[in-house]
């Protein structure tokens, strides 16, 4: 059951007024009663245009920021880290939560890749160099060779190399 407008009134009394622009922010996500109750709280208030204004440019600031952070790559070496350092088991996770909940979609997308290539090359190079009989420099040789395919495969590089031209 939805609270009525005096329980409403009540509770949005007792926020504060960033809280109230943002709920008129996003007033697509409130019933009807809810957006009046807000908006009465706002008039009691006396929050001014000004006030509303400064709080909408930065709602649109801080959303341009997100957006550009979920865009941003990975750096050469963090791409180098998660192919070769893959086996880390705290380090690449903790990246990857920390680029999830800082909004890095692009770089948790090119950490997970980079970790999987860098499995799947591993594997790879051993198995060519036993079965080629490389010994240990050929193996890391054909490890690097494998990165760099790797690294010209990786589409988000590609997405943003596009964008940017």
């Amino acid at each position: 059951m939805l609270p009525d407008k005096n329980e409403l009134a009540k509770r949005y009394a007792n926020l504060p007024n960033d809280q109230l622009l943002d709920i008129l922010y996003h007033q697509d996500d409130y019933t009807a009663e809810a957006i009046e109750a807000v908006k009465a709280e706002i008039n009691t208030r006396k929050i001014g245009v000004d006030e509303l204004e400064t709080f909408t440019v930065e709602k649109k600031v801080s959303k341009i920021i997100n957006e550009e952070n979920a865009r941003a790559p990975l750096s050469l070496r963090a791409k180098l880290f998660f192919f070769f350092a893959w086996f880390v088991p705290v380090a690449p996770l903790a990246f990857g939560m920390n680029y999830r909940e800082d909004g890095f979609t692009t770089k948790l997308w090119q950490s997970r890749f980079f970790r999987i290539t860098g499995v799947v090359s591993l594997i790879v190079s051993a198995l060519l160099s036993v079965w080629l009989e490389l010994g240990d420099p050929g193996a890391f040789g054909l490890l690097a060779v494998l990165f760099g395919v790797s690294y010209s495969l990786d589409p988000k590089k590609k997405m943003t190399v596009e964008s940017e031209t």
